[in-house]
């Protein structure tokens, strides 16, 4: 009877739990080249103008939102054809229907300050300045920000300009004492979160919860910081962005919007404590230039998107995910922190990679990290899943929505692979052909370091071992007179006895993903019969996880 009452309780407990996913777009303008003359000023300010509204065109069909910034010397634009030409010009015009589309208008500064013509704002560059001059780069573009706002809106903004420009995306000031002091001086609510990315180098994606940074470490959380941090990805469609590496390309952004949904989906399905999850990716309204392959991509991740995940109903009747801005996932964020009062919504406190303060699954990051998209998989009757690669190896991520199927993956696998639970990071199976698809995710995958051996184990003779799996990837081989059979989280099936494990040798794999090692078997007679059995291990996600070798080996001297 008390088991039956158990199995009640679990199931009246679990309701849906998770808001929709945020998704954003975030599109700024930055400053442009202060030298050129004032014809060319002009004609760059056309030029974002008619990107601009191609992106808007394009949101608007879709139901999408957008977070808009603009530099000093777009504003002052802005201001000077409002004067000139009224606020049904185009730069006030366009600057109005961002608002209209997305509730916010955000400032964004790299190094300039006004000068004291117009149209002039020189640069004070990434060195060298005082924090006065960081604080005036501020100071300007927020002067300039209020004022284009009024003009746009005929000096009678919809509400208070404070409400409007509520998200501040700054290069300068680098010293985080006196960014805070900076938010607290204009009043803030948003911050675009550049300090985020070593979290992105650390484990290969952003950090999905909005949360109110710590001035000592912007990935911990301080419950009394007055502004809320927001993650959007870099620029889409380009492999980098302002010298950061974050893979941008359609095909990469696929592959982290699944790292993020495979997430929310576990929380969302066990009934797991509510969290606020944002994400998204930017562009420049230069990179919307006709032709540019922002534009090609931006088409191809918003109609994927909208086909796969927006407005998905997931079985527990939660929506997936939504087109959003930073004001609606600000908001969220807030009132989440009102229903859980002295709660930490995101709070890695590490300073470094470390899996357990890590908040996301850990077999997620692992597996589909530096992975790209290669195409839907539409033929599996009753089975969500994607194929994948790291351009070496194919890999198969699926799931069901109800229900169990034993499913060939051979279409797509070739024969040597690992089958991993991307909710625990067990394996659970090694055959493409028959791999058990439920409702927790799988990962199969060819991404297997593997263990080989050449020569004959007679005695005084030479054995040469192989170590093959990623490029300049650490791996160490290990040998034990004992066998066992451990299937360990993360790692793989250990098949040495730990309690006997002895290293034999440890290197590097060369640019093929190849490491060799060559060991002598002793001359001596009383060598002869005996076994030895022997393991790799590679060091994968930059030395993070200690991956097993499919394979082991059992030699035996003569």
């Amino acid at each position: 009877m008390r088991i039956l009452t158990t199995l009640i309780l679990v199931a009246v407990t679990l309701p849906a739990q998770q808001q929709p996913v945020h998704v954003m777009l975030d599109m700024h303008v930055d400053p442009w080249d202060n030298n050129v003359p004032w014809m060319a000023k002009q004609a760059t300010y056309n030029e974002r103008i008619v990107n601009m509204n191609w992106v808007l065109d394009r949101v608007e069909l879709l139901g999408m939102k957008v977070g808009f910034q603009a530099s000093g010397p777009f504003m002052e634009m802005v201001v000077e054809q409002a004067n000139s030409a009224g606020a049904n010009a185009s730069g006030p015009a366009v600057l109005r229907r961002c608002y209209q589309n997305g509730g916010t208008i955000g400032s964004h500064s790299h190094t300039e300050i006004k000068g004291a013509a117009p149209f002039d704002w020189p640069a004070l560059g990434y060195s060298g300045y005082t924090p006065a001059e960081a604080a005036q780069t501020w100071t300007d573009s927020l002067t300039w920000a209020t004022a284009a706002i009024d003009a746009a809106f005929g000096g009678a903004p919809p509400e208070p300009i404070g409400d409007i420009l509520d998200m501040k995306q700054f290069h300068l000031p680098e010293d985080e004492a006196q960014i805070f002091s900076l938010f607290a001086t204009h009043g803030m609510g948003m911050r675009a979160a550049r300090g985020m990315r070593p979290f992105y180098d650390w484990f290969g994606h952003d950090a999905w919860q909005p949360h109110r940074p710590s001035q000592a470490n912007i990935l911990a959380e301080d419950l009394s910081t007055p502004f809320v941090s927001l993650v959007v990805g870099g620029v889409i469609g380009t492999p980098s962005t302002a010298g950061i590496t974050h893979n941008m390309t359609a095909p990469y952004v696929k592959r982290e919007f699944l790292q993020l949904y495979l997430n929310w989906r576990h929380d969302d399905r066990l009934g797991l404590p509510e969290r606020v999850w944002s994400w998204g990716f930017g562009g420049h309204a230069f990179d919307f230039a006709p032709g540019s392959q922002t534009r090609t991509d931006f088409l191809d991740v918003t109609g994927w998107l909208a086909s796969h995940f927006i407005g998905r109903v997931e079985p527990t009747g939660s929506v997936a995910m939504q087109w959003s801005n930073y004001r609606e996932a600000k908001d969220a964020y807030v009132a989440w922190e009102s229903a859980h009062p002295a709660t930490s919504h995101f709070d890695y406190q590490p300073a470094g990679a470390d899996w357990a303060a890590y908040p996301y699954l850990r077999a997620v990051s692992e597996e589909l990290r530096d992975t790209f998209w290669v195409a839907d998989i539409t033929s599996i009757a009753g089975v969500t899943a994607f194929h994948l690669t790291d351009g070496a190896n194919d890999m198969v991520v699926l799931w069901r929505d109800l229900g169990t199927s034993v499913e060939d993956l051979s279409p797509w696998i070739g024969p040597d692979a690992r089958v991993v639970n991307l909710e625990t990071g067990v394996e659970v199976g090694r055959d493409p052909t028959a791999v058990n698809v439920g409702v927790a995710p799988v990962i199969v995958t060819e991404r297997v370091p593997r263990l080989s051996s050449s020569g004959a184990a007679s005695l005084g003779s030479t054995v040469t071992f192989t170590i093959t799996t990623d490029p300049d990837t650490s791996v160490e081989l290990w040998a034990s007179p004992s066998t066992a059979s451990i299937n360990l989280a993360h790692i793989g099936l250990v098949q040495l006895d730990p309690l006997s494990l002895y290293l034999i040798g440890s290197g590097v794999t060369d640019p093929s993903g190849s490491w060799t090692f060559s060991a002598t078997v002793p001359s001596a007679p009383s060598f002869a019969g005996m076994t030895l059995n022997f393991q790799g291990i590679a060091w994968t996600n930059d030395s993070l996880t200690p991956r097993v070798t499919l394979d082991a080996l059992s030699l035996t001297a003569y």
